[in-house]
């Protein structure tokens, strides 16, 4: 046990020595003394962390019946880990796709009206080409059977079908520049709003929306305003598309099915 330095006494008397450990051992430690020293003494840790086997280390000695003093060495109080709820951060990233798949019919009515307005507008200043003139000349026939029968004869290569919805847009609006490709105008923004459909199935509004101006920012873009079967091609193809992943996902399996299936039987007949 080390020796305390000079202090002052109760009685106001200066002490010059320590005392011997003799003469400190001799002296008898009162019951008031031990209370004293019991409620210093420091909280005992968990018992585990490494902190209850370290002993107090005594650095003064008793100089009266309420001078009895010690010096703990005093750690961290130790604080058992408890398991809280992981939440996750909010990114930029998170709250954008909460607002799109909120906003999501909006924004596809914007796309889809700056869409048409584009392509009609590039398909007003575009004049019929070579193929697009056998078209209009199969649509100018009076009725369909002369039809069926030029394309027997080989006067155009693309099946009857596309030519019975040109004719009937034809004769909608009249003939005319937009008329005559609105078919192919109408089946590319089915595939733009059918590869949304299925994107945004399995990753969210925000993603399908993205991936909806994929098609319009390829090469493909320049069939969605000709006056020939490519775009309805397209839009037939993204129908079968998202039937067989709703058919897969197993939603009224038999409707998805038979929708499927007329498609992939229709889609031969305009490609051969």
């Amino acid at each position: 046990m080390t020796a305390c330095p000079p202090r002052v006494l109760a009685a106001g008397r200066p002490v010059s020595k320590p005392a011997t450990a003799t003469a400190r051992a001799s002296k008898p430690i009162s019951s008031v003394a031990v209370a004293s020293a019991t409620m210093r003494m420091p909280l005992r840790e968990k018992p585990g962390s490494g902190a209850h086997n370290i002993k107090p280390r005594a650095s003064c000695v008793m100089r009266g019946p309420c001078e009895f003093s010690r010096r703990y060495v005093r750690l961290p109080r130790v604080v058992a880990d408890r398991p809280r709820p992981r939440r996750l951060p909010t990114t930029w990233l998170d709250e954008l796709s909460a607002r799109a798949e909120a906003r999501a019919p909006w924004i596809l009515c914007c796309f889809a009206g700056v869409y048409l307005v584009a392509t009609c507008g590039r398909a007003s200043q575009k004049l019929f080409w070579h193929d697009e003139l056998f078209t209009v000349y199969l649509t100018r026939l009076p009725n369909l059977s002369d039809v069926w029968r030029a394309i027997e004869q080989g006067a155009e290569a693309a099946p009857p079908l596309f030519s019975a919805i040109t004719r009937a847009s034809i004769g909608l609006f009249g003939e005319g520049l937009i008329s005559g490709r609105l078919p192919g105008i109408v089946g590319f923004l089915v595939a733009s709003l059918a590869v949304y459909s299925f994107v945004k199935r399995r990753y969210g509004a925000l993603y399908g929306l993205v991936a909806s101006l994929l098609p319009s920012a390829t090469h493909a873009y320049v069939f969605a305003y000709e006056a020939r079967p490519y775009g309805l091609v397209l839009g037939f193809a993204g129908i079968a598309m998202v039937a067989w992943q709703r058919a897969a996902e197993g939603r009224p399996r038999v409707l998805w099915l038979l929708l499927l299936g007329l498609v992939l039987v229709l889609e031969p007949v305009r490609l051969t």
